[in-house]
């Protein structure tokens, strides 16, 4: 009998776990998660759940003489390491495991899933199995509150989200505490929450996401692990952009990360950046123009020798002047835009067959 009886306690922690582990996965975890353990954890509890089950019927009997609180233990006990089983199969999102991983002049930690890289960005989808998507970006350029106020504007009109900066916020920047100066803003779509911090590290401008399940918790873990490993000799990243300028033009002094030049007559100006589908560039430069200080105001897009075109003005501080802005195609999911400014009123053909001359660097 008393063999039968220590079956029935058996009996009883075996559903227990079974039963831990099928509530970590679906309480804990979520409905959807779907990390590479979602099947051992199912097929483990199942098969629990099964044979507990089984033996539990045929110890009936044995059961009803087991004291009631040493089935309270047992069944207490059995949720429990079925939850621990749960958690070492797949952690929750504040507790996935994060590795090294370089990007520019920084390391920093980011969790497995479907990682996507081109260059100057590295997106990770589904990050540990969660619906939640994670990405560094980063190129030449420095941190102020116009950049901020620019890149901010240009995501919100993009994404056709709500994008807000923070004035203040306690994301630490840094392993051990070496806090970096940073910015952050949340991001809005659809009703789901994201996070974007953005600091300098040596000549680059770096911008850590996250968005979906977990992404605060996932923003500051990512954040925690930044180690800048800039030094005073580097030198800053070449812009990828090769250009045969016409007779007359002249290489002129411009913010990091982009090439400027000019005549007597115009400029032009040339920068990588992310692809902008072309129904929504109009929009994120609409958006950008305040940030400037001014405005910026596109017509239709009209296509010309295979690259996209747009006609407009540009103001800033006080002073207008036509603008012929291009955008195309250079690698992955970057691009070029070149921005050809004129005097008002005067031909914008130049402006066309100089951006012809601007070629992707390879």
């Amino acid at each position: 009998m008393n063999e039968k009886r220590g079956l029935a306690v058996a009996a009883t922690a075996i559903i227990a776990l079974g039963a831990g582990l099928i509530a970590y996965r679906w309480i804990v975890l979520g409905f959807t998660w779907s990390g590479r353990g979602s099947t051992v954890m199912l097929g483990v509890s199942i098969g629990a759940v099964v044979a507990g089950s089984q033996i539990a019927r045929a110890t009936t009997e044995a059961m009803k003489r087991v004291p009631w609180w040493l089935r309270i233990v047992v069944l207490v006990g059995g949720l429990a390491i079925g939850g621990g089983i749960g958690f070492a199969i797949a952690p929750t999102i504040a507790h996935v495991a994060l590795d090294d991983y370089e990007a520019g002049n920084i390391t920093l930690g980011l969790p497995s899933g479907e990682r996507i890289e081109s260059s100057g960005k590295t997106y990770v989808k589904n990050a540990g199995g969660f619906e939640s998507l994670v990405g560094v970006t980063w190129q030449v350029g420095s941190l102020d509150p116009a950049t901020m106020k620019a890149v901010t504007s240009a995501l919100a009109a993009g994404m056709q989200g709500s994008v807000k900066a923070i004035d203040h916020d306690d994301f630490v920047v840094g392993v051990g505490g070496d806090a970096i100066a940073h910015q952050s803003a949340t991001i809005e779509k659809d009703g789901g929450l994201g996070w974007m911090t953005m600091f300098t590290c040596g000549q680059n401008l770096y911008g850590v996401y996250t968005f979906g399940h977990g992404a605060e918790t996932l923003q500051r873990r990512v954040l925690a692990t930044v180690h800048c490993n800039a030094k005073a000799t580097d030198k800053p990243a070449e812009v990828p952009v090769a250009f045969d300028p016409p007779p007359g033009w002249q290489s002129a002094p411009t913010d990091p990360g982009q090439l400027a030049w000019a005549n007597q007559d115009a400029a032009l100006m040339v920068r990588p950046v992310d692809s902008v589908p072309d129904d929504k560039f109009a929009d994120v430069m609409r958006a950008i123009g305040p940030a400037m200080g001014g405005s910026i105001d596109l017509g239709a897009m009209r296509v010309e020798q295979g690259r996209s075109f747009w006609s407009g003005s540009m103001t800033v501080q006080g002073e207008t002047m036509s603008a012929l802005i291009s955008q195309w195609p250079c690698g992955n999911d970057q691009a070029l835009m070149a921005m050809y400014l004129h005097a008002p009123g005067t031909d914008e053909q130049p402006g066309v067959e100089t951006i012809m001359r601007v070629q992707c660097k390879r």
